[in-house]
């Protein structure tokens, strides 16, 4: 039996729910921070496509500044002093900007909050 698409509609309001859950994430832990990050950015993107506000401009912002980390390359491809190099300026760089990504955080769930 064929499966059917979900309509636009269903479509969005499954991408608002998972833009609350991964916020709710964001918020609890530090774990992964920047490719979190990177997957809110794509989540908001879908969501408010026409606009380029906050709490999606700062999702965009640190997606911009860190696009030369190749977090989600799988481990065993690169080496392994440069991988920790890459991991240990993610933490740094996850440091730097967690206030800004919390404060985009709450923003998301005050905006989602009937998700």
């Amino acid at each position: 039996m064929e499966q059917a698409h979900p309509s636009h509609d269903e479509y969005l309001s499954q991408r608002r729910k998972e833009a609350v859950i991964l916020a709710k994430e964001m918020l609890e832990s530090d774990e992964e921070l920047i490719v979190k990050c990177r997957i809110m950015h794509g989540i908001l993107r879908a969501l408010e496509s026409e606009r380029l506000e906050e709490p999606r401009l700062t999702f965009w912002g640190i997606d911009s500044e860190t696009d030369h980390l190749p977090l989600t390359v799988s481990p065993e491809l690169l080496d392994s002093d440069y991988r920790q190099r890459i991991l240990e300026e993610a933490r740094q760089s996850a440091a730097f900007f967690r206030f800004e990504i919390h404060r985009a955080c709450r923003q998301v769930l005050e905006r989602y909050r009937d998700a």
